[in-house]
């Protein structure tokens, strides 16, 4: 019996010695108690506290780069690469960033906002605010409110996320028109601070409403139907959509198809300005800054192809085209696929290098951001195979973004 007992304690021994082995050389990622929503550690949240390369190769998807992974569903994300990338986002709010994310398959999926802490990587808070098939159309952040945006009206939260109003309905002839457009982001409304009055777009023309009296006003008139050719200079049509409040809500951005983008001046309708560009960027997030980058093509010799005008929100003024500065890996893209995204200090965007690809899973892609200081451009991440979509880009230049590929998916953060 010695003699077999001692057989067996031979044999388990390099067995007990790997699985210790294995034990200690697991760096089991910890996350911080939070008092709205606590969650376990999970194979999809890693956190690197010394901020060293991470790289993940699980399946056919690779990455490379400094990042966190984390729990898309914790975020209220289930279509990690999204067919809406307008509702769909994240930005700064305060020391924190706020994701908007999506849930279901329809074209317009439920919609959750999460309040993420950059520093200590936990949740601090989560608040669904429309279900599936709610049309929801985006947000508006004031200096102590978030301004949650429906077709037919628009409710009320905290930057905390800890409260939720009742919604304050919208006169229906703001939006009774909005299904003759073709794309219910070509009519998008704004609300003012005070919340009196309304800036919306609708087949003829952009409007503002005034809450009190229950009177509406025509800015700018749209172009009229046909293939009219207008000159923006002299003509009073205007193709504008989108209208978001500017400059302490006395001014207007609006969207001018692919020409560029309008500033109308509240009082002074007629008094517009004009701003172009090859590829006007098409936001929809609740944050616009005191700078609108603008991209225009370049044929200087050494410098790159495109360049970048910063259009500031508060005087008009358009500064100087400046050259881009790139590799070949990193030349933008403009098309839908380059997922651009900004704040006043950078612009972020996806390049995949390879002109054609038969086979997605040979894809190679580059999450490249600009600094808009001296518009060098440094690439944050690569992938192979995973379908990058951008969510958002913090005020220190870090990107949220999601990829996938068949069954194959995840959220992360660049560090």
């Amino acid at each position: 019996m010695n003699k077999l007992y001692r057989m067996i304690l031979l044999c388990l021994i390099p067995l007990i010695f790997l699985v210790s082995c294995r034990v200690f050389s697991v760096n089991k990622p910890t996350l911080q108690e939070n008092p709205y929503s606590v969650t376990e550690n999970t194979p999809g949240e890693i956190e690197n506290e010394n901020s060293a390369l991470a790289t993940k190769e699980s399946g056919i998807v690779e990455i490379e780069g400094r990042c966190i992974f984390l729990d898309a569903h914790k975020f209220g994300i289930d279509n990690t690469y999204s067919n809406y990338p307008r509702l769909s986002g994240a930005a700064n709010l305060n020391e924190n960033l706020l994701v908007v994310g999506t849930t279901g398959t329809s074209e317009f999926p439920a919609v959750t906002l999460t309040l993420y802490d950059l520093k200590n990587k936990t949740i601090i808070n989560s608040l669904p605010v429309a279900d599936e098939g709610d049309i929801y159309l985006g947000l508006r952040i004031t200096e102590d409110q978030i301004i949650v945006k429906y077709l037919d009206g628009f409710c009320l939260t905290d930057h905390m996320l800890s409260s939720f109003s009742v919604k304050h309905e919208l006169p229906a002839e703001i939006y009774a028109d909005h299904d003759l457009r073709g794309s219910i982001w070509y009519f998008n409304y704004d609300v003012s601070k005070d919340f009196k009055t309304v800036v919306y777009a609708k087949s003829d023309g952009v409007y503002s409403y005034d809450l009190e009296t229950k009177k509406s006003k025509l800015l700018v008139e749209r172009l009229p139907p046909g293939p009219t050719k207008v000159d923006l200079t002299k003509d009073k049509y205007l193709p504008a959509f989108a209208p978001y409040f500017i400059s302490n809500d006395t001014w207007i951005v609006a969207q001018i198809s692919n020409l560029g983008m309008a500033f109308v001046p509240l009082d002074k309708s007629q008094d517009y300005l004009i701003t172009r560009s090859v590829h006007p960027f098409i936001w929809n997030w609740p944050i616009i800054g005191k700078f609108l980058p603008q991209m225009s093509s370049m044929n200087i010799m050494g410098a790159g192809d495109w360049a970048m005008s910063l259009v500031n929100t508060t005087n008009r003024e358009v500064s100087k085209p400046i050259p881009i500065r790139y590799s070949n890996e990193q030349e933008p893209k403009l098309s839908a696929e380059a997922n651009m995204l900004f704040t006043d200090r950078y612009y972020a965007y996806i390049r995949q290098i390879e002109d054609t690809i038969s086979d997605l899973a040979d894809a190679h892609y580059t999450i490249n951001v600009v600094d808009l200081s001296n518009m060098t451009t440094k690439t944050v991440l690569t992938l192979k195979a995973g379908i990058p979509s951008l969510l958002g880009i913090t005020d220190d230049g870090r990107v949220l973004l999601t990829y996938k590929i068949n069954n194959e998916k995840g959220l992360l953060i660049t560090e």
